[in-house]
């Protein structure tokens, strides 16, 4: 391994260890590649496990946040698949969170430290959902704009 010296005044940590692996780079990545070589059996069994470990347990947490909110759709009663269901905010999400899977809502995460529900929050299924995302009204002002251009 070739030194850099010390961590220049102007420089963070980050940048100095961010400098030192491009100057040491081909030397880093042989030493991890002989690393795994010599144990892939376990570094991959390690990362299946935790994966499917993680996996379960955010299926376990979805799960019982879905029953909290009731376990079927609110508007058709739709009840056979639990995994499919959808959580619609009735007050609308900010900006903040809009494009945020169920796992990274805010509402979530205070439901899994504290175990209270939201109550702005609906179950619905996917049909269910897309009818109060784009009503029917929008449908016809959509073909009417169709036809306009054709």
């Amino acid at each position: 391994m070739k030194r850099i010296g010390k961590k220049l005044e102007d420089e963070t940590k980050k940048e100095w260890f961010h400098r030192y692996y491009l100057v040491n780079k081909k030397e880093i990545l042989e030493r991890n590649k002989d690393w795994y070589d010599n144990n892939p059996i376990k570094v991959k069994d390690q990362y299946k496990r935790s994966k499917l470990r993680r996996k379960v347990l955010r299926l376990k947490r979805v799960t019982l946040y879905k029953l909290a909110l009731g376990g079927k759709c609110l508007r058709c009663d739709y009840d056979e698949n639990l995994l499919i269901l959808e959580t619609h905010h009735k007050n609308g999400r900010d900006d903040e969170n809009k494009n945020k899977n169920i796992l990274q809502q805010p509402e979530f995460k205070e439901f899994c430290k504290t175990g209270r529900v939201p109550k702005d929050i609906e179950l619905l299924c996917p049909n269910c959902h897309r009818n109060i995302h784009h009503p029917i009204e929008e449908w016809f002002q959509f073909k009417e704009l169709l036809e306009q251009i054709k």
